[in-house]
């Protein structure tokens, strides 16, 4: 129900970024917080820490049980259809694409790399599986064996050579306050 912006109207940091030329994102906001929210879970300083914490304690858990339930709330869940089905695929390439970089950010520690690329190969063996009618679950629709498909080559592109690795980036959330100037602000 959100109207194309009027024509000439520019586009500022206020808005959404939209791949739907002229009219509102409906995937955008969903890309957008699901971004936000991933980033910091899957932070490389974050991820140390829970290593860390779970070695000195083992009922703390460690960044590879973390790894698993996100995977298991997005890329393990049930495959909803339609429009929920389009953002639960939105928030799925998000995870994706946050743990890949984790992967191969050469900053993190090693262990958090290692983690993260192992939770990356075993999730290509999962999104492999529904492709090859290897188990007796039904088979997803068109629209998930192709995102399936899509990140397990997206994975495996990463993995054969981590340099070529071309993930759309997810969206980010526009500005926040101050709302309504783009102008440098200039506290009096």
């Amino acid at each position: 129900i959100i109207p194309p912006r009027p024509p000439d109207y520019p586009q500022t940091r206020e808005d959404f970024r939209r791949r739907t030329y002229p009219t509102f994102d409906a995937l955008a906001p969903a890309e957008a917080a699901s971004s936000h929210i991933v980033s910091f879970l899957f932070d490389p300083a974050r991820a140390e820490r829970l290593i860390e914490a779970h070695a000195l304690d083992s009922n703390y858990p460690g960044f590879g049980e973390v790894v698993d339930k996100i995977l298991d709330e997005t890329w393990s869940a049930k495959p909803a259809t339609g429009y929920a089905g389009e953002i639960q695929r939105v928030v799925d390439q998000t995870v994706l694409y946050d743990l890949i970089a984790l992967a191969a950010d050469a900053n993190a520690a090693n262990q958090v790399r290692a983690i993260a690329s192992l939770k990356l190969d075993l999730l290509k063996s999962h999104l492999e599986r529904p492709l090859m009618n290897a188990d007796s679950r039904p088979q997803p629709d068109d629209e998930w064996r192709a995102a399936y498909f899509f990140a397990a080559e997206q994975i495996k592109l990463f993995q054969s050579d981590p340099k070529k690795f071309d993930l759309t980036k997810p969206a980010v959330p526009p500005d926040g306050q101050p709302i309504g100037d783009d102008e440098d602000w200039s506290w009096r």
